[in-house]
């Protein structure tokens, strides 16, 4: 079975947070930029053989 991760990322203008599997990682805050685009990106330190899979992506503004 493959290992499953929820994660979850709040952007709140300057404030940046991201969530996974419900837990709360970190906070990040931003000035530079007002706004922008989403990027999705995935990496594995230790294997080559890496499958990522986005399901039920949801991306809104709040």
């Amino acid at each position: 079975m493959p290992d499953i991760r929820l994660a979850d990322a709040v952007d709140l203008g300057r404030r940046q947070s991201l969530y996974v599997n419900d837990r709360y990682l970190d906070t990040v805050y931003d000035s530079m930029f007002s706004s922008g685009y989403v990027a999705l990106s995935a990496d594995s330190v230790s294997s080559t053989d890496t499958t990522v899979a986005f399901d039920n992506l949801e991306i809104e503004k709040i």
